[in-house]
């Protein structure tokens, strides 16, 4: 078993759907650059070599920055539950999209995942992903 734990700094972003033109598929140049800074989270993380080819677990913790009206005493000093959008089927998807072939070969091998929206801290806190991926032995 190995783990990858790392983080994406920003605001995260959900996965969009592709477009169509003239019979074409195309990924948003948002998909595309998200992704690649993910991949590249992964590597500074640790990751090398061939993609993985047992079950894979996924835990992903998304931060938003708060919306000025969060910012006020009512609510509370720390992270608490984001209930808007994105979905967190397409962060899911966004990060499960971004490592497959890299980290696994198909994203069919994810068999376990959880995900938390949150808003972030008032303070000393800031938008990011947080992931955890576990690679299982086959």
């Amino acid at each position: 078993m190995k783990i990858l734990e790392f983080i994406v700094l920003g605001q995260p972003l959900g996965w969009k759907r592709v477009a169509r033109f003239n019979g074409q598929c195309y990924d948003p140049k948002s998909n595309k650059d998200y992704k690649s800074m993910v991949r590249d989270c992964v590597y500074r993380a640790g990751f090398s070599g061939e993609p993985h080819s047992g079950p894979v677990k996924i835990s992903g913790t998304f931060v938003f920055m708060r919306p000025k009206k969060y910012l006020t005493g009512a609510y509370p000093e720390g992270r608490f539950f984001k209930t808007t959008t994105p979905d967190s089927d397409n962060l899911e998807k966004m990060i499960m999209d971004a490592l497959n072939k890299y980290v696994y070969r198909d994203d069919s091998q994810v068999c376990d995942t959880r995900i938390k929206k949150l808003y972030c801290a008032r303070e000393n806190d800031g938008p990011r992903s947080e992931i955890v991926i576990t690679l299982e032995d086959d």
